[in-house]
């Protein structure tokens, strides 16, 4: 395992920021930059409309584009080039299976690559949509959340006639009611020690499951296929820096466990799992310094009892989830009768350095509301169209 697949993708996480687009002919491509973090609701209203521009790859660089959806939003993906003195050339489309899974490839060659990304269902619902990237070795890896909002609905009553129990006026459909399996009974060594009670824990481990098997498709190494996931989703200020969280406001406890939980998920070993965490515990206290490297090659660093919590959402991947054959239908495995939060995205944005929070910019220096857009912007006017 090549140690600079971890330094690489801890310390050169990039996020993008992007704007919605205002019309079906004149869209606008935001840059891929270091402006914030990319986050933002797609509206049916405007047609999902988007596009993002890598603008300073070098030539001949492999660009890897991973989506992932836990809601089964399938979804197409357009290329361009926009390196043409007449405008934009059409390149070709990508699909996702049908649970929404979809593995890009694309070499830059000596062109500038754009995209833009199009749900195939649920249509009539809006979509969350959060990009980050980062760079390993030699390769681009864009890795998108893509969610769909879905308008609450009024809890559906137990069946009329029988099939439930009742006590105190409070009924419960027999069909809810669970007893785990002997095999995923947890103890003290697997369970979570304080879930946020809007955090869905299976929804979140599926997401990197899929997310892992995108890039899958794409490269086998998975290797470095996780040290690109970790990168790019526990960076400070990432989308599960938790602590820092305040959709969740995440205890640190918890955020170790569930770190754990995802090197399980991404094919690290236990003991990798926890000089990761030392490792990233370093990066999130001092930003990038030698001290990053000593706490890998001696699993220190962390704070006491951290080691420990990691190791215990380790083993509750391994031993409870993947035991569970309704892990993902159940919030967490441990409880399977408690409630199920969906935490699907729907005002679910956050940002530390700038970025989308349910279709309202918030920049750096606190600016909110209509400010203004990365320098740099391309418009696509009069998209080319395409039989297809």
């Amino acid at each position: 395992m090549k140690f600079s697949h971890f330094l690489v993708t801890v310390c050169s996480i990039v996020l993008l920021s992007f704007n919605s687009a205002n019309a079906a002919d004149n869209l606008d491509c935001i840059p891929v930059d270091i402006s914030g973090a990319g986050e933002h609701d797609l509206k049916e209203s405007q047609s999902f409309e988007n596009c993002y521009i890598f603008d300073d790859i070098p030539e001949n660089t492999d660009v890897k584009i991973a989506i992932a959806s836990v809601d089964n939003v399938r979804s197409k993906v357009r290329l361009w080039d926009m390196n043409k003195p007449s405008g934009q050339r059409y390149i070709t489309d990508y699909h996702s299976n049908s649970q929404g899974t979809l593995g890009v490839l694309v070499n830059s060659s000596n062109r500038k690559l754009a995209f833009s990304i199009s749900p195939l269902n649920y249509l009539n619902e809006n979509k969350h949509i959060r990009i980050s990237q980062t760079k390993l070795d030699d390769s681009i890896i864009v890795v998108i959340h893509l969610t769909n909002i879905k308008e609450e609905s009024e809890p559906t009553p137990p069946p009329v006639g029988g099939g439930g129990t009742c006590n105190n006026g409070i009924c419960q459909d027999e069909r809810s009611l669970f007893v785990a399996p002997l095999a995923m009974q947890c103890t003290s060594n697997e369970q979570s020690p304080g879930t946020p009670s809007n955090f869905n824990i299976n929804r979140n481990i599926k997401f990197f499951e899929r997310l892992s098997e995108a890039l899958n498709t794409i490269d086998s190494s998975s290797v470095s296929n996780g040290a690109a996931i970790i990168g790019s989703a526990f960076c400070s200020g990432c989308e599960f820096d938790l602590k820092n969280n305040p959709q969740y406001n995440a205890d640190e406890a918890f955020g170790n466990w569930f770190f754990g939980a995802v090197a399980a998920t991404l094919g690290f070993s236990k003991d990798e799992a926890v000089r990761l965490a030392a490792m990233a515990q370093s990066y999130q206290d001092n930003g990038w310094s030698s001290q990053m490297i000593y706490n890998y090659l001696n699993s220190s660093g962390d704070n006491s009892g951290d080691p420990e919590l990691v190791i215990r959402g380790y083993d509750y991947k391994t031993n409870i989830y993947d035991a569970d054959p309704d892990n993902e239908t159940n919030s967490d495995s441990c409880s399977p009768q408690s409630s199920n939060p969906s935490n699907s995205g729907l005002g679910g944005g956050y940002s530390v350095g700038g970025g989308w929070n349910l279709g309202i910019w918030i920049g750096f220096g606190g600016c909110i509301g209509d400010c203004e857009i990365p320098t740099g912007r391309v418009t696509i006017t009069d998209l080319a169209t395409d039989p297809r």
